[in-house]
């Protein structure tokens, strides 16, 4: 079992694997599957239940695990690791990995954290339990997940092919309005409209080309405001792929108010992605 200070330094298998190329994958190479358990069909918006993880591995692998399930007996130590991060890290740039995406609903299951990694062995966490371990790291951005529980590995996989496509189930639940899909039942808040004084100085920057120039961050999703009322089913499906890195906010009384990118942000609220990369006008 890794202690405490093995898993802040990287130091245990699953975490040199990893480096080896093997678990961290790029974005474009996601599954197709959505992330959205069947048990969450009539509260797609807002209130999602679960959190989508990712499970970086070989493509062999990851065919395997889709046909047969996840075999702990090939894991490095006992446990199946996952990660809310949608790009799974740097290491992504060797292209070489399959991800397998699901849904951790931590209401339905008993998990432990880094005081409990420290304190115990799995068999010990096993006795009493647990069914796995939970990672936020430091920063608050992303969170890791390892799970050494067979049964629970089981509803894992089921969660990843028993998706349903998300923007379908959209459709039904605003069937008056659709294609247009009112933003206030993706966010976390109302369209509001950012003061004028502040909206000059992005439009500005907009303007002359210069977005690239604002600084990035990761934004909880809790905070982001948008600024336009309605998205669109076509937009949100023509730019599912597209990362959020580019989306831009301007930051006010602690709250980001998206000024571009609603669709690129709705799509990875959609997904149970709670963190989002976003350039921000202070």
């Amino acid at each position: 079992m890794a202690t405490l200070q093995d898993i802040l330094s990287g130091n245990f298998p699953a975490a040199q694997r990893y480096a080896e190329g093997y678990a961290q994958m790029p974005s474009y190479l996601q599954d197709p599957y959505l992330g959205l358990s069947t048990s969450n069909i009539g509260n797609v918006t807002k209130g999602l239940l679960g959190t989508t993880v990712y499970h970086g591995t070989s493509p062999e692998a990851a065919k395997a695990i889709q046909k047969k399930g996840f075999d702990l007996s090939k894991s490095a130590d006992g446990s199946i690791w996952f990660t809310t991060d949608p790009n799974i890290g740097e290491v992504a740039a060797t292209g070489k990995g399959g991800i397998i995406k699901s849904v951790i609903d931590e209401n339905k299951i008993k998990l432990g954290g880094y005081d409990e990694a420290d304190k115990y062995f799995t068999d010990q966490l096993i006795s009493q339990g647990y069914q796995g371990l939970k990672f936020p790291n430091a920063a608050g951005e992303f969170t890791h997940y390892t799970i050494f529980d067979p049964e629970t590995l089981k509803g894992l996989l089921g969660n990843t092919q028993k998706n349903k496509n998300v923007y379908s189930l959209l459709e039904q639940q605003n069937k008056s309005t659709t294609p247009k899909i009112p933003t206030s039942n993706i966010f976390q808040n109302e369209a509001i409209q950012l003061p004028s004084s502040k909206r000059k100085t992005i439009d500005e920057i907009i303007g002359k080309g210069k977005e690239s120039s604002l600084p990035s961050e990761y934004v909880d999703v809790s905070q982001i405001v948008p600024t336009q009322k309605n998205v669109t089913i076509p937009n949100l499906k023509s730019v599912k792929n597209v990362p959020t890195d580019e989306a831009i906010a301007v930051k006010d009384n602690g709250m980001y108010y998206l000024i571009d990118g609603h669709h690129r942000v709705a799509n990875q609220i959609l997904n149970n992605n709670n963190n989002v990369k976003i350039r921000v006008l202070e």
